[in-house]
């Protein structure tokens, strides 16, 4: 996959990786606002590694459950490298402590700490041949008692030769916040960061798109529909093969894959945030309306307003407080 202005964070990652072959395992922290570009990062870390010859394991959060106990956790003992019966153990334990834990305390007895161990355990062996790279994706959806084990894994690598890395999103609340930010801190060091594409990313996306130079009115106009989302610029891009390229005012008229694109990115966001997101369009005649009179007419306090502005803005969904 060709990657536009991420030329950064891949080096981050090669730094990662050639630092965890050589014994310094560590978290890393994939950051940036949702449909960024994250997932499909993260992918590429996964390609890299297992091209260096290191055995990697996947995991993702997931919406659906947030509410399922070690769910991430589970999908991780799937892909451990041990011998089957092992891993069938494992998993059994996994299931045994999720049932228990719906009915009582965080850690149930001494199942929880005996499985951590032996996880452990299994990967600190595995990494003595071959080193190992985890990556967790969407850790905003996971599950309070797997964001506990990723805790005591994340505390136990750094004289490792294992890779731990996460991603999570802005405009979703984690399912466990403190647990969530006790991940970030230990990241805090060792962070990859997702910005908006520039302008110039904009138009090096609709080069490779277009097959010839776009003009800088196309630029502009992509750039301010987008907001520098990747996600909404290739939408945007690929509604122009099938679209006229401007209308009268200059702008990009929204097409079936764009307006597809953005109903997905706001059903993915947080109530209070698409209620913000709602004021800003019924005021969207006023881009000079204060946070407070947005507050008002969603129905949060200012302070939310003023977090749930800020988020959109990054995300690419409001650009000066307006609609793209």
């Amino acid at each position: 996959m060709v990657f536009v202005e991420r030329h950064d964070q891949l080096a981050g990652f090669a730094t990662a990786l050639a630092a965890c072959e050589e014994g310094h395992g560590r978290l890393l922290a994939v950051t940036g606002p949702m449909a960024s570009g994250k997932t499909s990062l993260l992918g590429e870390f996964v390609q890299r590694a297992a091209a260096a010859g290191f055995v990697t394991m996947q995991a993702t959060g997931a919406r659906a459950e947030r509410a399922l106990p070690l769910s991430v956790i589970n999908q991780l003992c799937h892909e451990l490298p041990v011998p089957e019966s092992d891993r069938t153990l494992l998993i059994r334990e996994a299931h045994r402590i999720a049932v228990r834990h719906s009915r009582g305390t965080l850690v149930p007895g001494q199942s929880l700490p005996t499985m951590l161990h032996n996880v452990c355990s299994a990967l600190q062996a595995t990494s003595r041949h071959l080193p190992v790279l985890i990556t967790v994706d969407d850790l905003h959806h996971v599950d309070p008692l797997s964001l506990h084990c990723l805790v005591y894994l994340a505390r136990r690598i750094r004289s490792s030769r294992i890779l731990l890395v996460i991603s999570t999103g802005e405009l979703v609340e984690p399912t466990e916040t403190h647990l969530h930010a006790e991940l970030l801190e230990l990241a805090a060091d060792h962070q990859v960061v997702l910005p908006a594409l520039t302008r110039a990313g904009i138009g090096e996306l609709l080069t490779q798109a277009l097959g010839t130079t776009p003009t800088a009115a196309l630029v502009d106009a992509c750039a301010g529909a987008s907001g520098g989302n990747p996600l909404l610029a290739r939408t945007l891009i690929a509604d122009l093969k099938v679209l006229e390229t401007l209308d009268q005012a200059g702008q990009i008229s929204p097409g079936r894959s764009y307006l597809s694109a953005i109903r997905r990115y706001v059903e993915r966001c947080e109530p209070r945030i698409r209620q913000v997101l709602a004021a800003a369009a019924v005021l969207d005649d006023y881009p000079h309306a204060a946070a407070l009179a947005l507050a008002r007419l969603a129905e949060v306090d200012t302070a939310a307003a003023e977090r749930a502005l800020r988020g959109l803005e990054r995300a690419g969904l409001l650009t000066g407080g307006r609609l793209p």
